[in-house]
């Protein structure tokens, strides 16, 4: 059976939460078949997910997501030709120490900053309050659509969740409204996925890795026994 059958089988079938195998939106059919594009030349499938069981990407994404949560993040104001530390602004607290309740600043700008090395992208959804940022919610990136118009300003689309976990259709979201911090990018709108980019080479790396696992769990002892007429 197909991909494009076994997509179109399970679009048929009841809703279920994302989780599942089920498939009963578009969004749910694009992550379908996007994971047959994850696939390798040695046969592994490499996604943002997976990846971090090679140990040094995990130790690359840790360390530099961490050292970036760690740096002062200061917010300031102009007056006239000087700029001076804001500390009585009503965003000091959610920029300089919490950004939400139930995250610190290096718990958010950690998350942020692992999406944008996995991901190419960090999201955060700002609360406003009466015109006053109140918090920074995080988003994964999977949940965000991202297009540049005509002319040329840019519009979001974020999948929300209902309380069961279901996924509900997409709402608009404007740009003032959502923190986006794109990595390298090749269009100045979106950052590239640099899973993406080295997947070929990440792939190898897992194969390896996968192969040495099987080769060792099963005793160090090959799967074939070679045997040649006339030898004793």
């Amino acid at each position: 059976m197909g991909v494009l059958d076994r997509a179109l089988r399970y679009l048929w079938s009841p809703p279920v939460n994302e989780g599942s195998n089920t498939i009963t939106t578009g969004h749910g059919l694009d992550m379908f078949l996007r994971a047959g594009r994850n696939n390798t030349l040695s046969g592994v499938s490499v996604t943002e997910d997976n990846v971090l069981r090679i140990a040094d990407v995990w130790k690359v994404v840790r360390v530099l997501a961490e050292d970036v949560s760690k740096l002062p993040l200061v917010l300031k104001q102009r007056d006239g030709r000087t700029t001076e530390r804001a500390e009585k602004h009503p965003a000091w607290n959610v920029i300089h120490t919490q950004p939400n309740p139930w995250q610190t600043k290096l718990e958010f700008w950690d998350l942020i900053m692992r999406h944008i090395l996995t991901r190419g992208n960090g999201y955060a959804l700002i609360n406003w309050v009466r015109g006053i940022p109140m918090e920074l919610l995080p988003i994964h990136p999977r949940r965000v659509e991202v297009k540049q118009r005509g002319d040329f300003s840019v519009e979001y689309k974020v999948r929300r969740t209902d309380d069961q976990g279901n996924m509900l259709e997409p709402v608009l979201v404007p740009a003032h409204d959502l923190l986006h911090v794109p990595g390298p990018s090749d269009n100045g709108v979106t950052g590239l996925s640099l899973v993406g980019l080295l997947r070929e080479t990440l792939g190898g790396n897992l194969a390896a890795t996968n192969h040495g696992s099987t080769f060792f769990g099963n005793g160090a002892k090959p799967n074939a026994v070679y045997q040649m007429e006339g030898a004793r």
